[in-house]
């Protein structure tokens, strides 16, 4: 399937489902989103990755752009109506799965983890959170890559290591206003150490 192709998928989903769904958005600013989910990809390290889980997929774009890269790619989310309908026409495998702080995620071995624009990073209170959910992501990956829900100064409760080792911020403006987080294992395994 094509890009336009893809587009004009979502947009008949979107047609269907109204302007109240909560996936609208992505639809009706396509580009905008597009561009987000592009940067995404290109700044995570794909590197000897062949599977990977979206984690809060959406109407499914980085599973789309991975599938792309011929990385196969599943996702998962809380909502069902329109993120499912979306997930159904690209034809990939799709789950809920809910993060909570200090909670195992409990899932099937991918090569990569990716989540953005997800808000169970706002749960995360204290240090011992990230620290936690870092460790569990390394039991069912290789690579971890996040865009956080923080757009400023400060990554919140994020451990100043974590930061300085694993996090970056680029100041080019909307839609990439955000920290990012990328982690491998091997990486975390000898530093956490």
């Amino acid at each position: 399937m094509t890009l336009e192709e893809y587009k004009q998928k979502m947009q008949a989903v979107s047609a269907y489902y109204g302007k109240f769904d909560r996936g609208q958005k992505y639809v009706s600013r396509w580009d905008y989103y597009l561009r987000e989910k592009q940067f995404v990809v290109e700044k995570c390290n794909l590197k000897g990755i062949h599977t990977a889980l979206d984690i809060g997929t959406g109407v499914g774009m980085i599973p789309f752009l991975l599938e792309q890269k011929g990385i196969e790619t599943h996702g998962t989310d809380l909502e069902d109506g329109m993120y499912k309908e979306c997930c159904d026409v690209l034809g990939f495998h799709r789950f809920k799965l809910e993060i909570k702080p200090r909670q195992p995620m409990n899932l099937p071995y991918y090569d990569l983890l990716i989540a953005t624009r997800t808000e169970f990073d706002r749960q995360f209170q204290c240090e011992d959170d990230w620290v936690y959910f870092i460790a569990d992501a390394m039991q069912y990956s290789k690579r971890l890559f996040l865009k956080l829900n923080i757009a400023g100064k400060s990554p919140g409760c994020v451990p100043a290591w974590i930061k300085e080792k694993y996090m970056f911020y680029p100041k080019i403006g909307k839609p990439y206003r955000a920290w990012y987080m990328q982690v491998d294992r091997v990486q975390w395994e000898k530093e956490s150490a």
